[in-house]
């Protein structure tokens, strides 16, 4: 399973469990990571986003914790990730070049935390929707669910590199994948 170093605060009576780790990816390049955790012991969904439109600053985990307590209490453990290269990641952001990869990557590490319960749920606009296509359509079996919303509806591959796709938006659309 993932070691995470855990932080805890009380919050109106309530223990609120959060992370910040540095995961590196295949080729060692390290992503800023962060999460809100369940209660010790106890299993949950994940809802999953990775965001290229991240500052480069340290999350306010105690803020960002109290936001996500209404997910806690419905049963999902919330983890958030900064892409190759964006917010306080490492390495180079090249549009669409390492997110299949590092996406795919990022699921199995997922998969390894203690408190992981079978169910992965993807959700995400824009740039943060295209994250998850990249590798949906291997089918992942526990990404039950993927509310993707805004991404662009044109996909045309170049000639260039046969892993790039050019994305041209004309419109916004919601999409909802439900297993």
């Amino acid at each position: 399973s993932a070691e995470l170093k855990v932080h805890t605060f009380k919050e109106k009576g309530t223990e609120l469990r959060w992370f910040e780790e540095m995961v590196p990816m295949r080729d060692g390049v390290k992503l800023y990571t962060y999460g809100i955790l369940p209660p010790e012991g106890e299993k949950c969904g994940i809802i999953v986003v990775r965001n290229s439109y991240a500052g480069e600053y340290k999350v306010d985990m105690r803020t960002y914790a109290r936001k996500q307590i209404g997910n806690l209490k419905r049963g999902y453990a919330y983890v958030h990730q900064h892409v190759r290269g964006t917010g306080m990641s490492e390495g180079d952001w090249i549009p669409y070049l390492n997110e299949r990869e590092d996406g795919l990557f990022f699921l199995d590490w997922v998969r390894r935390l203690p408190h992981y319960n079978g169910e992965i749920f993807l959700t995400g606009g824009s740039y943060l929707a295209s994250v998850h296509w990249s590798y949906l359509g291997t089918n992942p079996p526990d990404v039950v669910i993927a509310s993707i919303h805004g991404f662009c509806t044109e996909i045309v591959q170049t000639t260039v590199n046969p892993f790039v796709q050019i994305i041209r938006q004309f419109f916004q659309w919601n999409f909802l994948w439900i297993r």
